[in-house]
């Protein structure tokens, strides 16, 4: 990554790590009814699975394609919607959005499946024969969807109007102040990092969290006296409040002690002190945001494993936090570090659109203008849902229990959302699937069949096109540094004039990736690693480029072997160079691969990602699209 990201791209950054996250951490997710319970953790790739739903009555198996989320990221967009909407958003989020998304939602947690109907009915959660059961709501179902809140205000001088947005967004669902502290926690976090315009120094955002408490502890001011009234009917409300700030406080301390032990902090004992894999409290609001701080604060420097290792925590709500850690540290780095496989993720480019549309100052204006340009066309029949004029794309049938059928129609909206809607009856049919009136008819099967195979290839063949473009550059590379060398001999003024011409001629042809200092670096690595079959296809220039630096050929061997074995990405690479002796890292490394089941490996950047592959290759983006 080069140099900070600006706002809009940590705000883009965000929404989309948000949805990645979502997505990995989903068939993972202790609530996620995927029909194979013992699976391997997907911490790597998207990949398509099954999960059965619908109930005792309407029970089915739903297949989730490659990189489809789930109510997280729903949710976020479902709120991006109401801020957009023109209108007064709590309201229309309570009234609208909420009540539809019963329609189409995955994997919705209770509380907010509840309050949704009880919305649906023209009813407030907060009065009648449900109210306990809301103000005994603690869990993380609305702190998971209030970055969009964020975004909008991220221009604000101060947070007050944030929080408050976030406050009333909680309360639209939940009622216990696990989840209010928790998703106010979370979006001072958001706010932090995306107004932050410079390096994130070491454990900086937890101590700014801990400093700042009384911004986002504070009793809301926003309550209203009759809430205030039904909320004290079983317990002191404001002591409930005082005691979940106080465990919180407790939690951020021991993500703090953490932090500070560096490469000796066990990730899976301190999410364990945390509650992450504590069955009673692992889906509790506080619990998510803290949990989400510290993955953040751990993998500020490396996002993707972030967000894997949370995906990967399995026990935990794995789909809520690593969306929770995801948007940290989207916000934080931006969108160049995530994949070609990630940008895979459902919907990527109407994440991107809606961190766009909610920064402008215009937003809902801009929505409207935009819909409007792209209902324009002809060829494309709109219907009108309660979110708005969408397109269907697919329409599917499946058995559903015993005497059932579910329907499952494939919608985009006119921003580029997709959703599933269903339709139950009570009618047996064998699973088939039946086209909408732009698409042409196909066996669902075999379809599903082929789709899932050119997936696997097509993510297969990208990592080895993307290996075999890096080993090629570091062959042409080295190549150049013999020619260097033998050109030069022992004349070193020939040789300062030789680099400057050459340099001047090759930029011109080739890009940056020769400049006098490049070509240096070339001739250096050469002379140190003077065999060529000995080279490396797994490391990339970026690797040699720092390994070549360290003189002991015995240590720098044991970097080599340590960083195929471990998948250190160049970044890491260059992270444990600078900051830790090669055997305390080791030592480390080792400890931590007997203890932590979780550790994933290492995941190529990006295809051409890398700005020197790129000019190397004399590609850029609109050169190809392997997409």
């Amino acid at each position: 990554m080069n140099g900070i990201p600006c706002i809009e791209e940590k705000c883009a950054g965000a929404l989309v790590a948000s949805a990645i996250g979502d997505a990995l951490g989903w068939p993972n997710e202790f609530n996620s009814k995927n029909t194979k319970k013992h699976a391997k953790p997907l911490l790597t790739n998207f990949a398509e699975w099954q999960r059965r739903t619908g109930g005792q009555y309407w029970s089915h198996v739903e297949t989730i394609r490659a990189g489809e989320y789930s109510d997280d990221t729903q949710l976020i967009l479902a709120v991006a919607r109401s801020l957009l909407s023109g209108k007064q958003w709590d309201t229309h989020f309570a009234e609208v959005e909420l009540p539809f998304w019963q329609q189409y939602e995955r994997g919705g947690g209770g509380a907010v499946k509840r309050a949704a109907a009880i919305w649906g009915k023209k009813k407030q959660p907060w009065f009648g024969i449900e109210s306990n059961r809301y103000f005994e709501a603690g869990g993380n179902g609305a702190a998971m969807r209030i970055l969009p809140h964020v975004i909008a205000g991220v221009r604000e001088n101060g947070f007050d109007a944030v929080a408050e947005n976030i406050i009333k967004n909680t309360l639209i669902t939940h009622g216990h102040p696990r989840a209010i502290v928790g998703a106010v926690l979370y979006g001072y976090a958001l706010f932090i990092l995306l107004k932050k315009d410079s390096t994130l120094s070491f454990g900086e955002l937890v101590n700014t969290i801990l400093d700042d408490m009384l911004v986002w502890s504070k009793f809301p001011s926003c309550f209203l006296d009759e809430w205030l009234v039904t909320a004290n009917t079983n317990a002191d409300y404001k002591q409930v409040w005082a005691t979940t700030v106080k465990n919180t406080q407790d939690n951020l301390e021991v993500v703090l002690q953490a932090i500070h032990k560096g490469a000796i902090d066990i990730e899976f004992e301190t999410l364990t002190v945390l509650g992450c894999f504590n069955k009673s409290v692992n889906g509790a609001g506080d619990i998510a945001a803290v949990s989400a701080i510290y993955l953040a604060s751990r993998y500020a420097n490396n996002p993707a494993l972030g967000i894997k290792s949370a995906a990967g925590a399995i026990g935990s709500d794995t789909d809520t936090i690593a969306s929770m850690a995801g948007g940290l540290l989207g916000a934080i780095c931006g969108l160049e570090w995530i994949s070609a496989e990630w940008k895979l993720v459902q919907d990527y480019e109407c994440l991107i659109r809606f961190a766009s549309f909610l920064l402008s100052e215009n937003g809902s204006e801009i929505v409207r203008d935009f819909a409007a340009g792209y209902k324009k066309d002809e060829n494309i029949v709109w219907e009108r849902l309660a979110i708005g004029k969408c397109r269907e794309i697919e329409k599917r049938k499946l058995a559903a229990g015993k005497t059932g059928s579910v329907e499952i129609s494939t919608y985009m909206t006119s921003l580029g959302q997709t959703i599933y809607v269903k339709k139950y009856t009570r009618k047996n049919i064998d699973n088939e699937s039946v086209p909408s009136s732009d698409e042409p008819g196909q066996n669902d099967g075999v379809y599903q069949g082929i789709r899932e195979m050119l997936t696997s290839a097509r993510l297969v063949a990208r990592a080895k096109i993307s290996t075999a473009i890096s080993f090629a550059m570091v062959e042409a590379y080295w190549e150049t540094g013999r020619l260097l060398t033998e050109a030069v001999g022992s004349r070193a003024e020939y040789g300062q004039e030789l680099l400057a011409f050459l340099s001047k001629r090759l930029v011109n042809e080739f890009g940056q990736g020769f400049t006098v200092a490049n070509l240096r670096n070339m001739r250096q690595f050469y002379h140190v690693f003077s065999n060529r079959y000995a080279l490396r296809s797994e490391l990339s220039w970026t690797h040699y480029r720092q390994l070549m630096r360290i003189e002991d050929k015995d240590r720098r061997e044991s970097y080599i072997d340590e960083c195929i074995k471990q998948g250190w990405s160049s970044r890491q690479l260059e992270q444990i160079l600078k900051v830790s002796t090669f055997e305390s890292v080791i030592g480390d490394q080792k400890a931590k691969n007997k203890r932590d089941d979780v550790q994933s490996k290492k995941i190529a950047d990006y295809l051409f990602g890398d700005n020197e592959a790129a000019g190397f290759l004399e590609l850029n983006e609109r050169k190809i699209n392997l997409q």
